[in-house]
């Protein structure tokens, strides 16, 4: 659904999620299973895609975690080497 020139959709029975502009997104290469995206628009309010594009090394599991001005994506296998495309988008909750 757009409201306001924003794409909602729900999330549960409750809430709505508004995904806003401001998106960070790019490819990075993971060493010893892990990488870390600086960029001051990432905040934990963000909501993660990845996608692995190509396999190196032994891939696992991606996980991600967000603070304030930095993303962390971590595999469960510590010689994963993988390039993996993200894009975290800004996003609120709405009322229904």
């Amino acid at each position: 659904m757009v409201i306001d020139n924003k794409i909602q959709f729900p999330v549960n029975n409750d809430e709505w999620v508004a995904l806003m502009s401001g998106a960070v997104s790019g490819v990075i290469t993971l060493t010893s299973g892990s990488a870390t995206i600086k960029n001051d628009r990432i905040n934990r309010s963000m909501f993660p895609l990845l996608q692995r594009i190509s396999t190196s090394g032994t891939p696992g599991f991606l996980s991600i975690s967000l603070g304030n001005g930095q993303a962390t994506i971590t595999s469960s296998s510590g010689t994963d080497a993988s390039r993996v495309a993200y894009l975290l988008i800004p996003y609120f909750n709405v009322m229904q």
